[in-house]
């Protein structure tokens, strides 16, 4: 009978997206859906499947097609932010740790320039908990203005002059109290 239980948490529901061709589908599974109860913590399913969703939604609010905007997988900051071993000999031997760390996420922007963005959506798990880092205008100097645009119906004008972040942090702790107030 616990088999069986098992095996039914694990059945998948669906894979997003649907279409055969996708890249990178998220498979959804009722383990998955169980994780939307209260009380119940969001998985690295549930939060890729969320923006998997979002990015395929046209912006209705701020005119801004979504190709302005990027959102990597819950899993790239988690392989970012591994040890990069330095080898002895080879291709790898001679860089300085920085860039062995890029050469094992390079594959996940094959096919875009990230600095071409306005917007890049870094979804960081630590010890059970979810925050959301937001890169704005990548590829401005930081001695400009970013100019005034609106996106989802937000004011993203960035002051990037002096000592303004350019990257926003998310945590999911503040989200939920926001959730609670408007709520």
């Amino acid at each position: 009978e616990a088999e069986e239980e098992e095996e039914e948490e694990e059945r998948l529901l669906f894979r997003y997206p649907m279409d055969a061709n996708a890249a990178d589908p998220v498979p959804i599974s009722n383990m998955d859906k169980r994780r939307l109860n209260k009380k119940e913590f969001l998985n690295d399913n549930l939060i890729d499947f969320y923006f998997k969703l979002r990015l395929k939604e046209p912006d209705k609010v701020g005119g801004k097609p979504v190709s302005t905007a990027h959102i990597f997988s819950t899993h790239f900051y988690t392989k970012l932010t591994e040890e990069a071993p330095q080898p002895k000999s080879g291709p790898a031997a001679h860089l300085d740790e920085a860039a062995r760390r890029h050469r094992k996420v390079r594959r996940w922007t094959k096919g875009f320039d990230v600095f071409e963005k306005d917007f890049v959506f870094v979804p960081i798990n630590m010890s059970l908990h979810w925050s959301l880092a937001v890169i704005c205008y990548p590829g401005q100097p930081f001695a400009e203005k970013a100019p005034a645009r609106k996106y989802n119906g937000l004011d993203t004008s960035v002051d990037l002059s002096g000592d303004a972040d350019a990257v926003s942090h998310v945590d999911d702790s503040e989200l939920a109290a926001k959730l609670q107030r408007e709520g």
